[in-house]
């Protein structure tokens, strides 16, 4: 039998879930815990579990009324040759959300009608931005609906794009849980020109996935986001929102193994009374020593908006000092698009402080290669 791997993933049991935010927060985010036992994977602090979901039976049911289309047309696949109904391979196996360029295409080819034939070949034949910011306001069962044609189930099913995994950052401490990892999950809801969205896999993980069943295709996704080897060293962590999920992970791993290094987190969310997400695992994490310090930000809980970056910036003399003189590791993750350049730009004022403009960008990118400055954003 192969490695349980990406392409071989083993069939693990979702045993537990439950809010980590209050009913009144603008946001929901779950704690999920999975069972590896039987599986012989393993991971380390820093890793993600890598989940196949499904999709939800209502939009798949909407999707093929679309296309008028029956469940049980037998259909394959490019990655599983073998025919099974529709209706299976809807929910398993093809992405049903956002459609690509080639859907497109192939409604401007069986287009009904030479008015959205043209509308298409349109859209087509435009900038490329222009058509990929259109497509990105629709799904498969809106055009359908805009631009009914008639398709076989099979041509339908070929233009679907493969139903990728998701990765979610590992909560937990192999060593304090090996055979489990746990997960921190923001449950995604949304509106797109008036129409409710969601997110595939936060809600097929905080609502649809059965628990206690072994049906969830699960695999480790390695990273290079490590703890340092030496535990006497010192880190700071800056994990705003579900970003703090691997933090969790290296706090937990360092209380088992007992390390002496100093330990210092940044924690961001909108409101403190609602969404301070672990509170009660971080204070009394803080307890017992393992937490040195906790600096958190609430933006929504004063009239001007406060992030971790301001909360760095108070801090600049205690971050120096711990950066520069006591060699800190220093971890990133979370957003991609503004909370880490904001945090980057906030490190390299610091440095800039201390060292002058010419000397700060270099004095970053040497942390870099010594991997004391390391990021995992998405």
């Amino acid at each position: 039998m192969p490695p349980y791997d990406r392409k071989h993933p083993f069939l693990a049991r979702l045993t537990q879930r439950y809010a980590l935010t209050q009913p009144e927060s603008n946001k929901q985010i779950m704690h999920a815990v999975v069972d590896l036992s039987g599986s012989e994977l393993t991971y380390c602090c820093g890793d993600s579990l890598g989940i196949y979901v499904e999709n939800e039976p209502s939009e798949v049911s909407a999707l093929l009324d679309a296309a008028g289309l029956s469940a049980e047309i037998p259909v394959s696949t490019a990655q599983n040759p073998q025919a099974r109904p529709l209706r299976e391979v809807l929910t398993s196996n093809v992405d049903i959300g956002t459609p690509g360029p080639g859907f497109i295409r192939l409604l401007w080819q069986h287009a009904a009608h030479a008015q959205q034939a043209a509308e298409l070949q349109q859209w087509l034949e435009g900038p490329p931005e222009a058509l990929k910011a259109w497509i990105a306001s629709k799904t498969y069962t809106s055009l359908l609906a805009e631009y009914p044609v008639r398709l076989e189930a099979q041509a339908l099913a070929s233009h679907l794009r493969r139903l990728q995994p998701r990765l979610y950052s590992i909560a937990s401490s192999p060593t304090q849980s090996p055979h489990q990892a746990d997960l921190t999950i923001s449950v995604l809801r949304y509106t797109v020109d008036e129409q409710p969205r969601i997110g595939v896999a936060s809600t097929y993980l905080s609502e649809r996935c059965p628990l206690n069943a072994p049906v969830l295709p699960v695999f480790i996704a390695p990273s290079s986001f490590r703890l340092p080897e030496n535990d006497d060293a010192t880190m700071i962590m800056i994990g705003p929102g579900t970003g703090v999920a691997p933090f969790m992970g290296f706090l937990k791993e360092r209380q088992a193994r007992k390390a002496s290094g100093l330990n210092w987190l940044f924690f961001g969310e909108q409101q403190r009374k609602y969404d301070f997400i672990y509170e009660s695992t971080l204070v009394e994490l803080q307890k017992s020593g393992v937490l040195t310090h906790l600096d958190t930000a609430f933006s929504r809980d004063q009239a001007h908006k406060i992030y971790v970056q301001h909360r760095m910036q108070a801090a600049s003399e205690r971050l120096w000092d711990w950066i520069h003189h006591q060699k800190a590791y220093l971890y990133v993750c979370g957003d991609a698009k503004r909370m880490a350049p904001d945090v980057q730009n906030t490190l390299l004022s610091i440095f800039n402080e201390k060292l002058g403009p010419d000397n700060a960008t270099q004095y970053l990118k040497s942390l870099k290669e010594q991997n004391r400055y390391q990021r995992d954003v998405y």
